[in-house]
């Protein structure tokens, strides 16, 4: 590891584009065919349940302008927790849709405002890259209880009725 930072007691290693590369590299280079045999049992690394090898992993990559879905991925899911472990095959397939793939590197808190109204703030540069502007509106479509796709209606196009 190149460098090491202290945050909060825990060390954080910084790893180098070069180390990356090799890493991908790695991947790239290993075989398209599954680390165990589907149905094999092993024991979970977060909470200690029975991780189960499976085909059937499924991963989302978000690349401009669309929503790769990508099944039948081989890797382990526990039974308990829900943990995923991908093999190298599946992390090679998922590399190669994500050449292009946008990186989620911006982050808002959820606010209370008032009442029980929740809201949060985008960050100036997401604003920016997004090209939002006050007469913009966001539609929301609920995938499942922890993600949503986000649509921009420009204000130009707003629509008093949801699509359908």
């Amino acid at each position: 590891m190149k460098e090491r930072k202290e945050s909060e007691g825990i060390e954080i290693p910084k790893i180098s584009s070069r180390q990356l590369r090799q890493v991908r590299e790695a991947i790239a280079a290993s075989p398209p065919t599954p680390l165990l045999k589907e149905g094999s049992v092993s024991k979970c690394e977060v909470c200690g349940g029975r991780m189960v090898t499976t085909n059937s992993v499924e991963r989302e990559v978000a690349t401009p302008g669309r929503l790769v879905v990508i099944t039948h991925l081989p890797g382990a899911e526990c039974s308990s927790c829900g943990s995923v472990e991908l093999d190298a095959a599946a992390l090679g397939l998922i590399e190669r849709h994500s050449a292009r793939a946008l990186v989620a590197d911006y982050e808002t808190s959820v606010t209370k405002a008032s009442g029980g109204t929740l809201g949060t703030y985008f960050k100036q540069d997401l604003a920016r890259v997004m090209r939002l502007n006050k007469s913009d509106s966001l539609r929301w479509t609920v995938l499942d209880r922890d993600r949503a796709l986000v649509e921009v209606d420009r204000g130009h196009r707003r629509h008093s009725a949801p699509r359908a």
